[in-house]
């Protein structure tokens, strides 16, 4: 156990809502944020009837994928409006997309993902975030994610697996969600989720972002070329970056296993 800063112990999440934009000064020293009524009815019915064509990832306990095209597709243009206003400040008027996916927790499954940061799992620039969509609703009986406030001072960790629990107790905090909320997470902000102990499963939708400044992006928020930065026709998902990965060696064992 580190000597935790206090300003990040004991907080409550109804001291971080924000609706109609992102407070840049608050959540660049907090690494989160929860928006309410993120999403409308008709985007969330929409949504939930995409994620049902959803199928399982290999290897991963929650994500859910359709063809990319798709995924995209679901950031429809009133979404993009509102990512485009909400985070100007925060991440430039030439934001990017860097991903979309579903995030779905089985009822009755364990569905536990350790405490980890993601900011190992991607490409480019450190201030990149996660906007999560709640579907469906979320909370601790169903594996609503849980965060570590502050978390993301830390920097970059390492290692992109699970960490130990090096911190107390009340440095966390569960984001409880309502259907059309959504809660806004720096990629290097540590977090987890619980198993999903209720009866429905958990579902979410989250949408990647990265700044303008990054290179490494699939989308233009507002799929304006004029901000595009010099690199921004190459999609990291069609170049392999990296001759023999961690990742490529796991799949490699993982396929002569299956394969004895």
């Amino acid at each position: 156990m580190i000597d935790w800063p206090r300003e990040f112990l004991n907080l409550k999440i109804e001291d971080h809502l924000v609706r109609g934009s992102v407070d840049t000064g608050r959540f660049r020293h907090y690494g989160f944020q929860l928006w309410r009524g993120f999403l409308g009815s008709d985007e969330l019915e929409s949504l939930l009837a995409l994620e049902k064509e959803a199928t399982s990832r290999p290897f991963h306990p929650v994500a859910r994928d359709l063809d990319f095209a798709v995924e995209l597709a679901a950031i429809t243009p009133p979404i993009r409006d509102r990512l485009a206003t909400g985070f100007a400040d925060l991440l430039g008027p030439g934001m990017g997309l860097t991903g979309a996916r579903f995030l779905r927790k089985e009822s009755g499954e364990s569905g536990t993902v350790s405490i980890h940061q993601d900011l190992g799992y991607h490409i480019g620039l450190f201030e990149q975030l996660s906007v999560f969509c709640s579907l469906n609703g979320a909370d601790a009986s169903n594996g609503a994610l849980t965060v570590v406030p502050g978390s993301h001072h830390l920097g970059y960790l390492g290692d992109a697996g699970s960490l130990e629990k090096f911190y107390p107790e009340q440095a966390e905090v569960c984001a409880s969600l309502a259907p059309g909320d959504a809660l806004i997470m720096h990629c290097a902000t540590i977090h987890s989720s619980s198993a999903n102990q209720s009866t429905e499963a958990r579902k979410l939708f989250e949408i990647l972002l990265c700044p303008q400044e990054q290179p490494w992006r699939i989308d233009n928020v507002l799929a304006d070329e004029k901000t595009r930065c010099a690199f921004g026709s190459i999609n990291p998902r069609e170049h392999q970056l990296f001759r023999s990965s961690r990742g490529q060696r796991l799949a490699r064992i993982r396929k002569a296993l299956d394969d004895t």
